[in-house]
């Protein structure tokens, strides 16, 4: 009897806690759905609060994002870069909206919020400054990004205790061979091109010399990137920007406002007495203030217009590590687009289409696949390709076959080059004693298994296989850039450049973002004045997140993992999923604050 009435009890608490849980979910869902609409008012100041993600693609929320947001447990905002950039330049024509106040810090997540979406974002403040209205930052320890945007300002304050970090670019690299020796992981490689280090930390303990080259030229090239707009916002040289950066990594706010990286120093309530005053009131609290988030949904619920058959344009994202199949979060399943794609391509509706790649590469044969869909695609309509923050190795495989390629001066790309990565535990079976016996039908019949070590002879045969595809990767750009051969292998071997350098090499067309290539692709459709944007893939809505209740948990520990180099280096690894083994990756994972 005392056992009944304790698992009776323990089940009725259970079951209270669990429909008490659904009533407060579903309170927390009638408040996101009840969400009333803003409306602007007049003389308002916009205010961009930087504590957010900028992803290429529209953000399509897990059920553990939205139960946090439902539940008032404050996830991090994640806008689209087309959405932002579309807020700050319709503010800029808004009658409306009179300034713009700039703070906070920016909070990258996967492949969001790298620098060249923001200097795409730089590229509209700058934009809404022309119109005659002012920006004012105010900063307290801003780090690098935060403050590349933050020095388009007209007037930015730091907070007194507050520092401006001005050091300069850095690639940490982690080395795991030492680790898998000891565990007993062995590592056999094949790879294509002097400088395709994708597979380095795995098989060395150190960079080797092609690396260290590379990615000290890269980092030379975005750190210049980086500079030239802040210099042009603070009326500064690059050179003294980075004389600036090598004397000292860091400013105080004195110090700051002395070398002229900040026109002043203040708190919080001084820059409310400044923007109240430019305001024409006494009171900060009487500032009409127009929420950036909230301006930006109100941009949204606009009407869509009526438009003829073939009036459309799509732009599809290509966000993340390129693997086999559907792919998950943060991975671009091969199959998955080159549906979408063919689905396009049928729409008799959709008479333009741009490509926006932010992508490390990955499969070879998924990005080949990828690559056929773009080249059908482009037999009935235009594709125009955007390269984002980063298009290396397959994620500029992909973009071969385009009409037109834009990238940014600090878009990462090339790495020309491809490798396969043949694990074994050999030795890990024998020091916790597991023996392997295998019957086979001919010599090559465990050619790919992970339990012994391969043979010359072996590694001979699948390096002859990497070759190929190599050679397949150098033709694909040689016919779809109308290049020489031979030009192709001299900027090849894997090595890593910057958009800048790649438009010298012919790898691209033109310096420009997102922005330059919607247009442009609606001009090459010939759509006219009158067509409408749709995004593949789609941000999900709520009815698709509250069908996940029962099958998703939230990620706990492992969202703040994924941040972590360690984390990146493990996941790369697990992303290699080729079906024949060979990959198209850039070298390694760029870490750059």
């Amino acid at each position: 009897m005392k056992q009944f009435l304790k698992y009776t009890l323990a089940s009725f608490l259970a079951l209270l806690l669990f429909f008490g849980g659904m009533f407060f979910l579903f309170v927390g869902v009638l408040s996101v759905l009840d969400k009333k609409p803003f409306v602007a008012e007049d003389n308002s100041m916009l205010v961009f609060d930087m504590s957010m993600n900028i992803s290429d693609a529209p953000p399509s929320a897990e059920f553990a994002d939205f139960m946090e947001e439902a539940l008032g447990m404050g996830r991090v905002r994640s806008h689209s870069l087309r959405e932002v950039v579309a807020a700050i330049t319709a503010a800029a024509d808004d009658d409306r909206i009179t300034s713009l106040f700039l703070y906070g810090q920016f909070i990258p997540f996967e492949y969001g919020t790298g620098y060249a979406a923001l200097l795409e974002v730089r590229e509209a403040l700058e934009h809404f400054k022309e119109s005659g209205k002012p920006v004012i930052a105010y900063m307290k320890s801003p780090r690098i990004r935060d403050y590349f945007l933050a020095s388009v300002a007209d007037t930015l304050v730091v907070d007194p205790y507050g520092v401006i970090a001005l050091n300069g670019m850095a690639s940490q690299q982690v080395f795991l061979r030492d680790a898998m020796e000891k565990l007993g992981v062995g590592i056999q490689i094949v790879r294509a091109g002097d400088y395709k280090s994708a597979v380095e930390p795995f098989t060395r303990s150190d960079m080797s010399e092609e690396n260290r080259e590379q990615t000290r030229e890269l980092l030379d090239h975005l750190w210049a990137t980086i500079l030239e707009p802040i210099g042009d916002g603070r009326g500064m040289e690059p050179a003294a920007l980075q004389e600036l950066s090598q004397r000292k990594g860091f400013f105080t706010a004195a110090e700051a406002e002395e070398a002229g990286l900040a026109d002043r120093s203040g708190y919080f309530d001084e820059v409310q007495a400044l923007l109240a005053e430019a305001h024409g009131v006494t009171e900060f609290r009487d500032v009409p203030q127009a929420d950036f988030s909230a301006y930006l949904t109100s941009l949204k619920e606009t009407p869509a217009r009526a438009v003829r058959k073939g009036r459309k344009l799509a732009v599809v994202y290509l966000e993340g590590t390129i693997v086999d199949g559907e792919g998950a979060r943060g991975e671009i399943g091969g199959d998955r687009f080159a549906r979408e794609m063919r689905e396009l391509r049928r729409d008799e509706n959709v008479g333009a289409v741009v490509v926006r790649v932010n992508s490390p590469g990955g499969s070879a044969s998924a990005s080949e696949v990828i690559r056929r869909e773009m080249s059908l695609m482009r037999e009935r309509k235009p594709v125009v390709v955007s390269l984002g923050t980063v298009a290396a190795s397959g994620g500029y495989w992909v973009a071969t076959d385009a009409d037109h390629v834009f990238a940014q001066p600090n878009t990462i790309t090339g790495s020309i080059g491809v490798f396969g990565i043949l694990p074994n535990i050999e030795k890990l079976s024998e020091n916790i004693g597991i023996g392997w016996e295998t019957v086979k039908t001919g010599p090559y019949a465990d050619l790919f298994s992970i339990t012994r070590h391969k043979t010359d002879e072996e590694i001979g045969l699948i390096q002859g296989f990497v070759d190929e595809i190599y050679e397949d990767f150098l033709i694909r750009i040689a016919q779809g850039r109308g290049l020489e051969m031979e030009d192709v292998r001299d900027l090849a071997g894997g090595r890593v450049w910057s958009g800048e350098r790649a438009l010298e090499l012919g790898l691209v067309d033109e310096i420009g973002g997102l922005s330059q290539a919607i247009p442009l692709a609606a001009e090459l459709g010939g759509l006219g004045p009158r067509w409408e944007l749709y995004e593949f893939p789609r941000a999900r809505g709520v009815a698709e997140i509250l069908s996940e209740m029962l099958t998703d948990a939230p990620p706990g520990l492992e969202k703040q993992l994924r941040t972590t180099p360690l984390w990146q280096e493990l996941q790369m690894l697990k992303s290699l999923n080729d079906s024949r083994g060979v990959h198209a990756r850039m070298p390694y994972n760029l870490f750059l604050e």
